[in-house]
């Protein structure tokens, strides 16, 4: 996977990045409202509150602001550090598995430990998930070495 494989959808609230400040950890949130909802009110928000990433109710990754050059805004503050993951509606299997696959891509593109992706979602299998990912990431480490 890389980042061609994501739908993008531009959310006006971002800061450019500086050379120095890079992606150090993942923040995964989940969202009540339905997709076209959410879409909506990340580009309407008074809070200008922006996230990278919205995996939809499919499964599908939406980029909202590329990690590589921009910085999301939450409150009118940028957070540098964060690399921001939304969950439409209450996760599902084919949600956890766009999820699984975009924290694949993230944590081995930007060097992303699993003691920095946090999941904050209610009844969230968080041990099975990050069991995964970490495999995940160890098998693509194992692949990319050359024989």
């Amino acid at each position: 996977m890389n980042s061609n494989d994501f739908l993008e959808v531009p959310i006006p609230y971002f800061w450019l990045r500086s050379d120095d400040d890079e992606p150090r950890a993942l923040e995964i949130k989940s969202s009540d409202l339905e997709l076209k909802n959410l879409m909506n009110f990340l580009m309407k928000n008074d809070e200008e509150l922006g996230t990278h990433y919205v995996v939809t109710e499919a499964g599908d990754v939406l980029q909202c602001v590329e990690p590589e050059s921009k910085i999301k805004f939450y409150s009118g503050l940028a957070v540098p550090e964060i690399v921001g993951i939304i969950v439409a509606g209450e996760p599902s299997e084919k949600q956890i598995q766009g999820l699984l696959t975009l924290c694949i891509f993230l944590c081995t593109t930007y060097t992303i430990p699993l003691n920095k992706v946090e999941v904050s979602i209610e009844n969230f299998p968080i041990f099975e998930f990050l069991n995964s990912l970490g495999a995940a990431i160890i098998d693509s480490l194992i692949k990319a070495e050359p024989e």
